[in-house]
């Protein structure tokens, strides 16, 4: 969660309080208006909530309405508190999970659905093996759009779990995903917007099937050799943006005559990071011939300090 969203979050969880000090017209109007409490955020520098019957009080003035949820925590987090929030799971529509690790979840017992979830943002800052039970939050609803995972996860993290229409933004950056379980994911998820894959190398060939993605507009992806396959059968028509990382130096050159082809799928690219895996320029000029929409070219690792290309027109 970015600076913006945090000084957001905190101006919703501070807006109903701020309201209700106004007159007693405005405390009687939020104290009647059970969205104003709807959005709570569990941070280490927060005073609030002191207690968990502060927090209790909290969720009995939201009623029945959906939960929007920011929890950030420390290394030895409140598990009474975590359990009393987390025991409202049916009606959490978005939560936003920020940790050393997960290790204290199996100790924080919850409902066993979160029917209401739309967006799930998860970030950890220790790479553990990871130990929260998926199939809590993914097998039990179907209404999920949107998925930020931060934490390092083995199998395949929540990849295998995440078969649904619904879902329209994906950010896996620190999962190693097979070609395979991509594929699948994709094929399952046709309404995807963005997308965020790092591609691990598992040796393994899958059948050779096009898969066409029809709303992607965004997409970064990262891997090595099995980034050609994927190269080679996914098409996405409107994709607009592509921030491509090739982590193998030695295999570049396969790189060269795969992306070509992948891009000549997607006229409508009009933003495009190499990050310094294209060896010849040859290879970069026939796709700006290709593409006359690119505004925007980086050659490199890391786009804030790459030289940015802007182009108009070939």
């Amino acid at each position: 969660m970015d600076a913006q969203e945090d000084t957001s979050c905190t101006k919703a969880l501070q807006l109903p309080v701020v309201l209700s000090l106004v007159s007693k017209s405005w405390k009687n109007f939020v104290y009647s208006s059970p969205r104003l409490w709807s959005y709570i955020k569990i941070h280490p520098s927060l005073a609030w909530p002191r207690d968990v019957r502060v927090l209790e009080t909290r969720l009995s003035l939201t009623q029945n309405v959906p939960l929007f949820i920011r929890i950030e925590l420390a290394e030895h987090p409140d598990i009474k508190m975590l359990t009393t929030l987390l025991s409202h799971s049916k009606r959490i529509a978005e939560l936003s999970l920020s940790a050393v690790d997960l290790t204290w979840w199996k100790e924080a017992p919850t409902a066993t659905s979160f029917c209401q979830l739309e967006e799930l943002s998860v970030n950890t800052t220790v790479k553990s093996p990871f130990t929260m039970p998926l199939g809590t939050v993914f097998l039990t609803q179907q209404s999920l759009s949107g998925l930020q995972w931060g934490a390092h996860a083995d199998d395949q993290g929540p990849s295998r779990y995440l078969h649904g229409a619904r879902l329209r933004h994906i950010s896996l950056p620190n999962c190693d995903v097979s070609i395979i379980h991509v594929l699948d994911l994709l094929a399952a998820c046709p309404n995807l917007v963005s997308a965020d894959i790092m591609l691990a190398t598992d040796g393994r060939n899958p059948e050779k099937r096009e898969t066409v993605v029809g709303s992607l507009t965004s997409l970064k992806l990262q891997g090595s050799i099995d980034m050609l396959h994927f190269l080679q059968t996914v098409r996405a028509p409107l994709l607009s943006k592509l921030i491509i990382g090739w982590c193998n130096r030695e295999d570049r050159p396969f790189l060269s005559l795969s992306l070509p082809s992948f891009l000549s799928h997607s006229p409508a690219l009009e933003d495009l990071t190499v990050g310094c895996i294209l060896d010849t320029e040859y290879t970069l000029i026939e796709i700006l011939s290709a593409h006359p929409l690119i505004r925007r070219l980086y050659k490199g690792e890391n786009r804030s300090i790459t030289t940015l290309v802007e182009t108009s027109g070939i």
